[in-house]
């Protein structure tokens, strides 16, 4: 078989907000080291994301040190600590997950109110938190950081070009947001996956991801648009849901970097679920 291997990383300091693409990450039980660990919430604690705040795409972000820096046009850099000076608590929800977690400092927030153009906070997830992923496909610890739902989203190169075949202006891999990019199996075999081993680490593929209105908004623009999401639901559609990518859950920690061979110890007799 041909040899199959990573070929990029992303972390998502910031949920929804620009990623950083690293050689090497840590994986923890809830995703990447600092992946999607602090988030956008309204005042009463509900999250935002790009699907309501399309120019979300354009916050850039950066670690630095013990800073997380994030940077927007038409604003001054803001620095932003690893670990809030003060605990102060804040209820927020993620969907249907209720988690407690720490607001960073008004002076953070005035900045993305100001940017956001309406009042929010900024929160962080302290490691002490547990957010449980869905019972139905619960592997390993089974736990999440701000993620929408699973801690590690993992695309395909082929399957890009499949469907970049079929769109009249090809687009980025950036549209899916996905952590792990590989190279090397056919297009949409990861449907067929249910454990793979990339590098020193063991990921449960526990389900495909369905797709919504983020991956329409050109992440370098902040513009909406009808694709991919039609042209997707041409081929990759089930059960009125729209599919590209795969959820994976890691069955232990370690070092994982780009380079890192790509192997798969067990599949479906068939594609997960059944598509057109």
């Amino acid at each position: 078989m041909e040899q199959w291997h990573l070929s990029e990383c992303w972390t998502y300091p910031l949920k929804s907000a620009g990623g950083i693409l690293t050689t090497t990450a840590r994986v923890e039980h809830r995703g990447l080291s600092n992946d999607r660990r602090w988030m956008l919430v309204e005042l009463d604690g509900t999250f935002m994301t790009q699907r309501r705040d399309p120019k979300m795409s354009l916050i850039q972000t950066s670690l630095q040190g013990d800073t997380l820096v994030v940077q927007a046009p038409g604003m001054p850099p803001c620095d932003i600590p690893m670990q809030p000076p003060v605990e102060q608590h804040k209820s927020v929800r993620v969907w249907r997950s209720d988690v407690e977690a720490l607001l960073v400092s008004e002076k953070v927030d005035e900045w993305f109110s100001k940017y956001i153009e309406r009042p929010c906070h900024l929160v962080w997830m302290p490691k002490n938190v547990r957010r449980d992923v869905n019972e139905a496909y619960k592997a390993g610890e089974g736990i999440v950081s701000f993620a929408d739902g699973y801690p590690f989203l993992l695309a395909s190169m082929s399957s890009l070009q499949d469907l970049n075949g079929r769109l009249e202006q090809g687009i980025s891999m950036n549209r899916f947001r996905p952590n792990l990019v590989i190279e090397g199996p056919p297009a949409f075999a990861e449907d067929r996956w249910k454990k793979v081993k990339i590098g020193e680490i063991t990921f449960a593929v526990v389900k495909p991801c369905d797709r919504c209105a983020v991956i329409t908004i050109d992440q370098t623009t902040g513009k909406r648009g009808a694709e991919p999401l039609k042209t997707l639901a041409s081929f990759r559609r089930h059960d009125k849901r729209i599919f590209f990518g795969q959820n994976l859950i890691p069955l232990n920690e370690g070092t994982i970097k780009v380079g890192d061979l790509v192997e798969v110890l067990e599949e479906h007799d068939e594609a997960n679920p059944p598509l057109s």
